[in-house]
């Protein structure tokens, strides 16, 4: 847990339930230092950025889970994309969206972890608190980081679009 300043707190206050962009190079050093100067919280979330609720896949159409599958911005390919696959309907074949879901999520981690790693820095003042939630190691470690989504509890953050739970084992 980090201690700041009420300033700084009522400025990631304002910022919680979204992402805060960091719009100058004093926030981009702030967010860095804060990831790095704590230990740092890792969750069992991944984030695919932009990818929709698996909620919205037709089960009946190939097409929509092709195309459901394409909007994940870390490419992903499985042997069923290809139309000699899919004698069956996708319900079929997966069972449910929820194990369509676990697919993707489990061919994203394998094809590029550390740039779906999801981790949180918690910050404190005057009794309150919110999560910085980071994503994308690679991205911070790079220097390029320069948002984060913020929320008052963890238990929100796979309400916001692209962050997953890990797949049940």
């Amino acid at each position: 847990m980090v201690q700041v300043d009420s300033r700084l707190f009522e400025e990631f206050w304002e910022a919680r339930g979204k992402n805060y962009l960091a719009v100058d190079e004093e926030s981009k050093f702030l967010l860095h230092e804060l990831m790095t100067d704590v230990e740092n919280h890792f969750l069992d979330i991944v984030c695919i950025p932009e990818q929709p609720p698996v909620a919205t896949v037709d089960m009946s159409s190939w097409s929509s889970v092709i195309e459901w599958v394409n909007l994940s911005s870390i490419p992903i390919y499985f042997d069923w994309m290809e139309d000699e696959q899919q004698t069956r309907s996708p319900h079929e074949y997966f069972g449910s969206r929820e194990k369509l879901l676990a697919d993707v999520i489990e061919a994203v981690i394998e094809e590029n972890l550390s740039s779906c790693s999801v981790w949180s820095v918690q910050l404190e003042c005057c009794g309150r608190s919110l999560e910085l939630v980071y994503n994308d190691t690679e991205c911070w470690g790079l220097g390029h980081g320069d948002s984060v989504l913020v929320v008052e509890d963890l238990s929100k953050v796979t309400s916001h679009t692209g962050y997953f739970a890990y797949p049940d084992s």
